[in-house]
């Protein structure tokens, strides 16, 4: 499960996609990906809230 941060050189996220980057953090999680999954934090904590 790629996702469009990892292969492009700039990417902007919007609150829109915040349920796309939490399932995407979660199945690296499942799949013992903690350097992706760190990835999806910091893109969540940049659009505010708290991630969970």
């Amino acid at each position: 499960m790629e996702s469009a941060c990892e292969t492009c050189s700039y990417f902007q996220t919007t609150v829109e996609l915040k349920p796309t980057l939490k399932r995407q953090r979660d199945h690296a999680r499942e799949h013992d990906q903690p350097e992706r999954a760190a990835l999806f934090d910091r893109l969540l904590e940049g659009l505010g809230g708290d991630g969970a």
